[in-house]
């Protein structure tokens, strides 16, 4: 061991209050900056002890130069013994009542030995540790709260702030590293010097330390130390010895401390030798695999040498070849660029005829489109005229008991004349607005009147489907509707999703549609977009159903059984209840037909308890949609939107007066949102035409 003291006339500083002792080996870049951190001590009277271990890069020269030029230091030379034994020496060379270790490549704050000793003044503590953070090789703060060390970090100090020092340490090295030691000199007399641990001996220090007698251990909870991680660091690269180590501590204070029977240490011990002998197996299967790895990359180089000439070779004559394609290439791009050519002109013709196909579809898709609008507008007026004079019959040919039988032939013979007026024939003389129609009434019983099956009228269903486990109850109450002419499903499946739900209807009904639509509008958006699709209104009669569950508090269900005097308790019940009355049996349906085709008047047919005028929680909305529609405001409904239905009343349904685009998506609201207004419309496009709602029992 050599020492270089104080040179050039300086002299050392008398009676040190600190000795520091920075063990060093190999960190010429960054030793200058860990001395100068403690040269720059707020604390001046120290002494600087740094024993260099044998370093083989320029770092002892640097270190001389600092000896040299500040009296404080004194260097010490050795040969590499490892670091315990550096500490070691310097620590028997401090000459201080107190001794602080900094290791080389970290940095101490500039106060950090003033605001340690100030505390161990007032709490009588002798030996010291701050709070540490992070740095990187380039010395700037690593304060990523995810990185690794600061995640491990933060749980050791959570364990010492929770459950004090000396449990604390037992959980892991909260001290971080021997740079953040402070203790007084005669701590080492009673603890003893450091022991030979590669990776521990910091962690196997302090813990000695809280157990022995006379020694109180303090910890600041300031960062006064930075500790440096820039890749070289001892831990980083000491997995598993270092967890060999740390064992070997545990057990230590095992024994010591908390009197563990021998035989649990010697247990420990043989896990360990069993660890190390499956360790050094592997390092042997590692070392002959290397081995293998250089006899068969030499073979390789070999075979690389050959597969090399003979590539040569190759490359050669694939350069003949490529110089004889290039010139057939040459040809055969003059080729191309003429048919690319022919390819223009062709491919402009084709577009000249796509875009003339594209305008006459256009243009046709316009036609059927008007002729669709127009035939259901003439329905429209055909079922208006009908209920008009089915109306001036119920108000001109009623007859007294007793009165004049001419005068009721007389009343009957008028009644044709007002017939021609509204289908064409010999007496075009009269005006059908000179007479007074009454609007549509709500009325309730069937009667018995009957389905007129020679008729054939056309009957279709829009059937919406958004719960797809209900699409048999409803695919069964369709098998009770004689004569089913077309049946069009929306909602968000597809045709092949639905083929075996919809089985079936193709026993009763060849013509089944389904139109796959967004949750938008629930049943309402379905259906007009179905209607404007052509897909419904080209029929005589329409029965409108849908998959309703009513996914909703018991308190709602008893709210609404109150407003339609039933006792619902879910919507299973609702649902039922709207259907059946309209198609819980073909004899319920044929009556229902029946009733449409023997009396003009009725335009809609309602389950009975659902028939409500219940006005809209959005009353501005309400009257608003109404005065669109051209319909009065308040009239009778259906609530729930099931019903029967002339399709010649949904015809403004065609006039583009709301869009589907119009309601909200997946909208979950009870009341309030366009689709309950629609509901409403519904039945006042009805009454508004003079047509009656019927209302239907179960």
């Amino acid at each position: 061991m050599t020492s270089l003291g104080p040179q050039l006339g300086r002299m050392a500083m008398p009676n040190p209050e600190v000795s520091v002792v920075i063990p060093s080996y190999n960190h010429a870049k960054f030793i200058v900056e860990a001395a100068n951190s403690v040269l720059g001590q707020t604390l001046g009277n120290i002494e600087l002890i740094i024993v260099d271990d044998g370093s083989l890069d320029n770092s002892p020269a640097l270190l001389e130069a600092m000896a040299r030029a500040d009296a404080r230091i004194k260097l010490i030379r050795q040969k590499n013994a490892g670091s315990h034994s550096a500490l070691n020496s310097g620590v028997q060379l401090a000459t201080a009542p107190w001794i602080a270790i900094l290791n080389s490549d970290d940095i101490w704050a500039a106060d950090r030995l003033e605001t340690m000793l100030a505390a161990a003044a007032r709490d009588g503590g002798n030996f010291l540790f701050s709070d540490v953070d992070l740095i990187d090789g380039d010395g700037a703060l690593i304060d990523d709260s995810t990185h690794w060390w600061n995640i491990d970090h933060a749980r050791n100090r959570l364990k010492v702030v929770e459950n004090g020092v000396r449990k604390g340490l037992l959980y892991g090295n909260f001290t971080v590293s021997t740079s953040n030691f402070l203790f007084r000199k005669e701590v080492v007399s009673k603890v003893g010097l450091f022991r030979h641990y590669r990776y521990n001996l910091d962690w196997d220090f302090v813990l000695r330390c809280i157990y022995t007698e006379g020694v109180t251990v303090q910890f600041i909870p300031r960062c006064l130390l930075h500790y440096r991680l820039h890749g070289k660091n001892a831990i980083l690269g000491g997995m598993p010895l270092a967890a060999v180590e740390a064992q070997n501590i545990i057990r230590r204070v095992y024994r010591d401390q908390f009197g563990a029977p021998e035989t649990l240490s010697l247990s420990h011990y043989r896990h360990d030798r069993l660890l190390r002998k499956y360790l050094a197996g592997r390092r042997k299967r590692w070392e002959a695999s290397y081995a293998e790895l250089e006899v068969d990359r030499d073979k390789l180089s070999s075979l690389l040498a050959q597969r090399q000439l003979q590539f040569d070779v190759e490359r050669r004559a694939s350069t003949h070849r490529l110089e004889s394609l290039s010139a057939d290439l040459t040809a055969m791009e003059s080729s191309r660029n003429e048919a690319e050519a022919l390819l223009i002109s062709r491919q402009a013709i084709i577009d000249r005829e796509r875009l003339t196909n594209e305008a006459e579809l256009a243009h046709n898709r316009q036609l059927l489109d008007r002729s669709y609008r127009r035939g259901v507008h003439v329905a429209l007026e055909r079922d208006v005229a009908a209920c008009r004079v089915a109306r001036l019959e119920e108000r001109f040919t009623a007859n007294p008991k007793g009165s004049d039988d001419r005068r009721g032939r007389g009343v009957r013979g008028w009644c044709e004349r007002v017939k021609h007026v509204f289908y064409p024939g010999v007496v075009p003389a009269f005006n059908p607005e000179d007479a007074i129609f009454v609007r549509g009434n709500v009325r309730e019983a069937l009667g018995t009147l009957h389905y007129a099956k020679d008729k054939m009228p056309r009957i279709a269903v829009h059937m919406h489907l958004y719960y797809r486990d209900l699409a048999g109850e409803l695919v069964d109450y369709l098998m009770h509707i004689p004569e089913l002419w077309r049946v069009v499903v929306t909602g968000p499946w597809d045709m092949d999703a639905l083929e075996s739900d919809l089985a079936p209807l193709y026993k009763v009904c060849t013509d089944v549609r389904v139109v796959q639509v967004p949750n938008q509008g629930k049943d309402v958006g379905g259906l007009i977009q179905a209607v404007k699709q052509h897909e419904l209104l080209d029929s005589d009669y329409l029965l409108k159903i849908h998959s309703k569950k009513s996914h909703n508090p018991a308190a709602y269900f008893e709210a609404i059984s109150a407003v339609f005097g039933l006792h619902l308790e879910n919507g299973d019940q609702w649902r039922r209840a709207l259907i059946q009355p309209l198609a819980g049996s073909r004899e319920r349906v044929e009556e229902i037909l029946g009733c449409f085709d023997s009396d003009h008047t009725v335009g809609m047919v309602g389950a009975g308890p659902f028939v409500t005028t219940a006005a809209d929680a959005n009353v501005e909305l309400h009257r608003a949609v109404c005065s669109k529609f051209g319909v009065p405001y308040g009239e009778a409904f259906v609530a729930g939107t099931m019903f029967w239905i002339r399709s010649s009343l949904l015809a403004p349904l065609l006039d583009d007066l709301v869009e589907v685009g119009d309601f909200e998506i997946d909208s979950r609201a009870v009341e309030g949102g366009l689709e309950h207004v629609m509901e409403r419309i519904f039945g006042a496009m009805v009454v508004g035409k003079g047509f009656d709602l019927l209302k239907v029992g179960s």
